[in-house]
């Protein structure tokens, strides 16, 4: 009796090999995972116990998405530990043996740092990794990241393994010291609220009683000034002319007494 279920097949002996075998097609709509089980049955048809072994078929591996890495693009060269974040198509956990993330130098493709999967940080029920790059140690410049096979294991069926990330191209990055921005004081000046003093023409001018002709007028400084002034030239001439008619008055007298 087989496995419920199954379809059973007789293993036909290859003389060639000393080896028993048997062929089995999956079609394309066969996606899944599968059990086969074998047993030998002897010529007095005693059966052995089953030994069966799981197949999984159109079984993706977890890989990387691309729009998840960060970070990506120019790096402050002035952080000491900087966590780097991928995310995986599927959930994943940490292998069982130990792998490396690398880092290198886009000019020179020299090895910059390596990171075990054992200083990786797996997050339970989480499609995402992250790991510490010691950036003390690069210098300005371009550098990418590369995957070994396997540092990560999908937490599906079987648990398919990531692939190997060996693309020069897909995780990019520049360090270089970017200058912090410049500091703006806060502007300490004090100033006087105007709240409680209102400020208008008649508070900050004092009225002038003999600006004009004893009329109680508000004038600024400059016309009280240039009306005084006008005023002293007219009395100057007022008293011009009286002089003049006063001296034409006493010659005539003069005249009149000695010729008449």
């Amino acid at each position: 009796m087989g496995v419920p279920g199954s379809i059973l097949y007789d293993i036909q002996y290859n003389f060639k090999e000393n080896q028993w075998s048997r062929n089995i097609s999956l079609n394309s709509s066969d996606h899944g995972h599968h059990l086969i089980c074998a047993r030998a049955v002897d010529s007095d048809f005693k059966s052995s116990n089953f030994s069966c072994l799981r197949v999984s078929t159109g079984v993706s591996p977890p890989y990387v998405l691309k729009s998840s890495l960060s970070p990506t693009g120019k790096i402050n060269k002035s952080f000491d530990i900087l966590n780097f974040t991928a995310e995986f198509t599927e959930h994943v956990k940490k292998p069982n043996s130990s792998r490396l993330i690398t880092i290198h130098s886009s000019k020179t493709q020299e090895l910059v740092q390596a990171i075990s999967t054992n200083d990786v940080t797996y997050f339970d029920n989480s499609s995402t990794i992250s790991f510490p790059v010691n950036m003390s140690l690069f210098s300005d410049g371009d550098f990418y990241v590369l995957f070994d096979y396997g540092i990560a294991v999908s937490t599906e069926f079987c648990n398919p393994i990531s692939q190997k990330l060996s693309d020069t191209l897909f995780w990019k990055f520049t360090v270089e010291q970017i200058d912090e921005l410049p500091t703006i004081e806060a502007n300490t000046t004090k100033t006087i609220s105007t709240n409680s003093i209102p400020l208008t023409e008649t508070s900050l001018e004092q009225p002038n009683q003999n600006c004009s002709n004893n009329k109680l007028e508000i004038k600024k400084e400059e016309e009280c000034n240039t009306e005084t002034l006008s005023l002293v030239f007219s009395i100057i001439g007022l008293i011009s002319i009286l002089f003049h008619h006063f001296f034409v008055s006493l010659l005539i007298r003069y005249l009149k007494r000695k010729y008449f």
